[in-house]
C-alpha cells in the first residue's frame, strides 16, 4: 500500500505530496491539467527503464510503502534498515546524463530491484501488456474465488508433489553432473591406483637410498675383490720374513683383510630392478602430484574423493528410482483431486459468466459476451487445468482473450474481476476507467471501487464526479500557470465545489443532496 508519494521538479509540479487513504482515493481536474502526471511518476518508479524523451529536468520521486511479510523478507535480505514511517523508495533522475539513482530507505539500490518488489504489489491500468488479468493462473484464481473453489484438500497433495519433484531435480541434476564425468573419474581413480599409498613417499625415498648405498658397496667389493688375492699373497709373504716385533701387526691386517673379505660376499640381489622399479613409482607419483597441484596425501585424499564420488552415483540412482516410484503414486492422487476441482468448475461456470456480463453491462457496456474455458496443463497450485475467460463485445463475434479488447475495457474487465474475486495486488491504479460512461455506469464503477477498497488500496483518476463521490480521499489537480501544475487534497466545502465543477452545476446543494443518498460525509 502507497502511504504517501512525494514529486520534485517533476514536469509540471515544482512539489508535490500525496498523502493516500487505505481505501478509495480520487484524483481529479480539469482536462489537461496534469493528473496523469501522478501516474506517470508512479510508473517512473516502479519501472527499472525510463523514457528521456519525457523528462525535462532533474527530478525527484519517493514513495512510502507500507510492507507486507514479502517485501520486509527481501529488504532483509538487501540489508535495508527500516524506518517508524514505513518504506521510503526514492528514485532521483539526472537528465543531462540520462542516469538514475534509486534508493530503499537510502541505502542504495538497483532500479531493476526496485521493479522486482512493487510491480508485483502495484497494478497501473494504464500498463495494458502487463496487466495481471491478462495471466491464465490469474484467471484461475479469480474464477475459484469468484465460485466458491476450494483447494485446500488439492493443495495438500500438489505441496508434497512440488516437494517431491524439487527433491527429483535436484537429485536428477547431480546425478546427470557426476554420470556426465563417470568415465573420467574412473580414469583418474585407475590412473591414482598405480599408486601404492600404503606406502608412503618418504618410504620409498629412504628405500632407495638405502639400496643406493648397497649397489655402491658392491662396486667397490668388485674393485676389492680384484686386488685382494694379490695383497694377501704379499702381505702372507711379509709376514713370513718380518721381524717378530712386527708380525702380530701383519697377522691383524690379514685378518682384517678377511673380515672386509667376508663382508662384501653379498647375496644375490636384483638391486638395480628394484631401484628402477622405486624410480618409477616416485616418478608416478611426482607427476600425478605436479598435474594435480598437491602433495601425495592430497593425491590419497583425491583418490579417496573419486571413490566416493562413484559410491555417490550407486546412492543416487537408488534415490532416483525411488522418488520417481513415489512421485507417480501421488501424480495418481493428484489426478483424482484436481479431476474434482474440474467438474466442479464446469457446474459453476454458467454462474461465473453470467456475473460478469451482468457486471459488465452495468458498467456500460452494450453487448458483452463471456465464455470460460478449461485449457489442460501441467499439476499447479489449483489443478491440472487454467481458466480462459473469453470476451466479445460485438454480437455474433465470437469471444475471445481479454487481451483483443480496448483498453478502457480491459481496466473494466480488471474492474469487474477484482470486484468478484479480489486481487493478489496492494494497490490497484486506474487512469479514467469511466471515461465516457453515463453517470449511471459512473455511479456503479464508484460504488464497486469503494467496495473493493475495502481490502485493497484504489487510487483513480477520473472525470466523472458520480466515481468521485465514492472516493475516501479526494485530491485535485489544478494548472495555475500554463508551466506549472499543483496537487492538492479537497475536503468539506472545496470538495463540494470540486464535485460541481464536475457536475457542471453551480447549487452546491445539488452535490450535498447526492452525498447524502450514499451516505456519504464530504
Amino acid at each position: 500500500m502507497i502511504k504517501i508519494l512525494r514529486v520534485k521538479d517533476f514536469l509540471l509540479f515544482d512539489k508535490a505530496t500525496l498523502e493516500f487513504d487505505n481505501g478509495f482515493n480520487v484524483i481529479t481536474g480539469e482536462t489537461g491539467a496534469g493528473k496523469s502526471l501522478i501516474i506517470d511518476a508512479l510508473n517512473l518508479l516502479i519501472s527499472p527503464r525510463v523514457d528521456w524523451d519525457t523528462l525535462t529536468k532533474n527530478s525527484t520521486i519517493e514513495a512510502v510503502i507500507e510492507p507486507d511479510g514479502e517485501i520486509l523478507e527481501i529488504l532483509e535480505d538487501l540489508g535495508v534498515e527500516l524506518e517508524n514511517d514505513g518504506v521510503i523508495i526514492r528514485k532521483g533522475f539526472d537528465v543531462k546524463n540520462k542516469k538514475t539513482k534509486s534508493y530503499i530507505n537510502d541505502t542504495l539500490v538497483s532500479s531493476r530491484k526496485i521493479g522486482e518488489i512493487l510491480q508485483p504489489k502495484i497494478f497501473i491500468g494504464k500498463q495494458f501488456s502487463h496487466m495481471e488479468i491478462l495471466d491464465e493462473k490469474y484467471q484461475t484464481s479469480v474464477f475459484d474465488k469468484a465460485v466458491g473453489i476450494k483447494i485446500d484438500e488439492y493443495l495438500k497433495f500438489y505441496t508434497d508433489y512440488k516437494k517431491k519433484i524439487t527433491d527429483y531435480e535436484r537429485i536428477k541434476l547431480e546425478y546427470e553432473g557426476l554420470k556426465s564425468k563417470e568415465e573420467f573419474i574412473r580414469f583418474q581413480i585407475k590412473e591414482l591406483e598405480g599408486i601404492d599409498f600404503s606406502i608412503g613417499e618418504g618410504d620409498l625415498l629412504k628405500r632407495k637410498r638405502e639400496l643406493e648405498d648397497r649397489v655402491k658397496e658392491q662396486e667397490w667389493a668388485k674393485v676389492f675383490g680384484d686386488v685382494y688375492e694379490d695383497i694377501y699373497e704379499k702381505i702372507s709373504r711379509i709376514l713370513k720374513t718380518s721381524p717378530d716385533k712386527f708380525k702380530p701387526i701383519f697377522e691383524e691386517i690379514l685378518e682384517r683383510l678377511n673380515d672386509i673379505k667376508s663382508y662384501l660376499e653379498f647375496p644375490e640381489e636384483d638391486l638395480i630392478s628394484e631401484i628402477d622399479e622405486i624410480n618409477s613409482k616416485l616418478f608416478t607419483i611426482n607427476r600425478l602430484k605436479l598435474k594435480y597441484g598437491v602433495d601425495f596425501e592430497g593425491l590419497k585424499g583425491i583418490r579417496d574423493e573419486l571413490l566416493q564420488k562413484l559410491e555417490r552415483l550407486k546412492v543416487l540412482e537408488g534415490e532416483l528410482e525411488n522418488l520417481g516410484v513415489e512421485i507417480e503414486r501421488v501424480e495418481k492422487i493428484l489426478r483424482v483431486e484436481a479431476e474434482k476441482l474440474n467438474e466442479e468448475r464446469v457446474k459453476k461456470k454458467k454462474n461465473f459468466e453470467r456475473d460478469v456480463e451482468s457486471l459488465l453491462k452495468e458498467l456500460g457496456f452494450d453487448y458483452v459476451k463471456c465464455e470460460v474455458a478449461f485449457k489442460d496443463g501441467e499439476f499447479w497450485e489449483r489443478g491440472n487445468k487454467v481458466v480462459n475467460i473469453l470476451i466479445s463485445t460485438i454480437p455474433d463475434i465470437t469471444p475471445s482473450h481479454i487481451s483483443n479488447l480496448s483498453g478502457g475495457e480491459i481496466s473494466r474487465v480488471a474492474l469487474v474481476l477484482s470486484y468478484l474475486g479480489g486481487s493478489n495486488y496492494k494497490t490497484l491504479i486506474f487512469d479514467e476507467i469511466d471515461i465516457g460512461v453515463s453517470p449511471k455506469v459512473a455511479l456503479k464503477i464508484g460504488k464497486m471501487l469503494r467496495n473493493i477498497s475495502e481490502k485493497t488500496q484504489v487510487i483513480a483518476i477520473t472525470h466523472q464526479p458520480f466515481t468521485a463521490i465514492f472516493g475516501h480521499k479526494h485530491f485535485v489537480v489544478e494548472k495555475p500557470k500554463p508551466d506549472r501544475a499543483i496537487c492538492t487534497e479537497v475536503r468539506g466545502e472545496k470538495r463540494i465545489k470540486e464535485l460541481a465543477r464536475m457536475m457542471g452545476v453551480k447549487d452546491e446543494g445539488v452535490v450535498l443532496e447526492v452525498l447524502n443518498t450514499y451516505g456519504i460525509h464530504p
